[in-house]
């Protein structure tokens, strides 16, 4: 049995670009997924359009790309010489939800400081808790601007940021710049009854230049007395 190709598969094979952008925006608002090779006149499209054009088309792409193109293509995407494109791009991979979760796992460890930066991004504005652990690493990346996207990630979710943060903190290697980040995201956000006592007086004393190991003891302390040995 033959398989049946989405419709308007002919027309992104067109060198008219108009043509292009209409059938990739029909297949988008279908939700039909085709390969990145099918997807190649359309990314060429995109280099040539106009930024409000630039903005949809970056976002038919992402969504239409099948899953084994995805890492490819947002990649490519989040490399863009355009910036349109780029935030286009970041804000087309939290669509995606939990396709994206491999994708933007593997990004966030780029060599390249803005990939990793957008991807981190992205990872932000999800706001999704499956994503703690992986902001809680980009509080280690020796770029500042990557380390208050990943703050800003963990404050946006909240007092489930709290046990995992205070088990990263149990580790003596994380460095002063995790910890002055850690500190930042307990001084915003509201922890759970049984917790937030304890919290406050964590993020007092790591105010008063207290050493890694010290805060390292007290968020290890925390967590004995709320029942879990620290990992």
């Amino acid at each position: 049995m033959t398989m049946r190709q989405p419709s308007g598969l002919d027309a992104l094979r067109n060198d008219d670009c108009d043509a292009v952008v209409t059938a990739i925006e029909g297949l988008a608002g279908s939700g039909a997924k085709v390969s990145r090779a099918e997807l190649a006149s359309a990314r060429r499209c995109l280099d040539g359009a106009e930024p409000s054009r630039q903005l949809a088309l970056t976002r038919d792409l992402l969504l239409t790309v099948e899953t084994a193109g995805l890492e490819a293509l947002a990649e490519d995407l989040l490399h863009h010489d355009s910036s349109f494109v780029r935030d286009a791009a970041a804000h087309a991979i939290v669509e995606l939800g939990s396709d994206a979760v491999p994708v933007l796992e593997r990004l966030a460890e780029d060599a390249d400081r803005d990939t990793r930066w957008y991807a981190y991004e992205a990872i932000a504005k999800a706001e999704r808790p499956e994503y703690v652990d992986l902001l809680i690493e980009g509080l280690q990346d020796d770029d500042f601007s990557i380390r208050w996207v990943a703050s800003n990630g963990l404050i946006a979710i909240g007092a489930g940021a709290v046990i995992p943060l205070l088990h990263a903190l149990v580790d003596e290697h994380a460095s002063p710049l995790f910890h002055n980040a850690a500190r930042r995201i307990f001084s915003r956000v509201s922890a759970a009854p049984d917790l937030d006592a304890d919290v406050r007086e964590l993020v007092d004393s790591m105010g008063r230049q207290t050493t890694v190991y010290e805060t390292s003891h007290r968020a290890r302390d925390i967590l004995r007395r709320l029942g879990g040995e620290p990992s």
